[in-house]
């Protein structure tokens, strides 16, 4: 399932490179669910849980534009800043995240200009993804997207800690900030646990109890 956010504010700033930049989502959507549907056809597992896509809201992208000192543009935004477009694609364990972005390299319709492993290497506050930043074409016209890939586990963590820092000012910062980076610890454990049990249960073992 594809969950859109989109905004009427968005397509006045925007203008008429809206439409492409729905198109560049609908594409990135499309390969994706192309490639899950396959997986479900040929019998094997489906590795994608859901995707979830966005267009930078215009408020948001004014903000980053000024901030970098940038001309406020539409057309700064699609090629200035690597995210007008985003795309999440929420996989099932963590080895379907690098799956996944093994698909996306192979897919001749992006140029893929960066990959930010923060699985590996996790942000200083906790954050596990991997991030693909690339470009696709529309109509002639480069757009810029930034694929995120990350399992349910991650996907739960991110989402409680956007709910909980979202532009609110927190007292006992410090203190916050050390309880979420010591459960993204946590669930950080619970995504090795629960991809060590699936590898074993694809090879035909029984999960060992510890």
């Amino acid at each position: 399932m594809n969950l859109i956010s989109y905004s009427a504010d968005d397509a006045v700033f925007y203008g008429n490179f809206y439409p492409l930049l729905r198109d560049a989502i609908d594409r990135i959507c499309a390969f994706v669910t192309d490639y899950s549907d396959s997986c479900r056809a040929e019998g094997k597992r489906d590795p994608v849980e859901h995707i979830a896509s966005r267009i930078k809201s215009a408020q948001s992208m004014k903000a980053k534009l000024k901030r970098r000192g940038i001309e406020v543009s539409p057309e700064n935004s699609l090629t200035a800043v690597h995210d007008s477009v985003g795309v999440r694609v929420v996989c099932t364990y963590i080895g379907d995240v690098y799956v996944m972005a093994g698909k996306l390299r192979e897919w001749k319709d992006i140029n893929i200009s960066c990959e930010k492993d923060y699985i590996k290497h996790p942000k200083s506050n906790g954050y596990r993804s991997y991030h693909i930043v690339c470009s696709i074409v529309e109509n002639g016209v480069e757009i810029a997207a930034e694929i995120q890939l990350r399992t349910i586990v991650m996907d739960c963590w991110a989402s409680l800690e956007h709910q909980i820092k979202y532009k609110k000012t927190i007292p006992n910062q410090e203190e916050i900030e050390k309880t979420l980076k010591m459960t993204a610890e946590d669930f950080s454990s619970a995504d090795e646990k629960l991809e060590k049990t699936r590898l074993l249960i694809d090879s035909g073992a029984s999960p060992l109890p510890e």
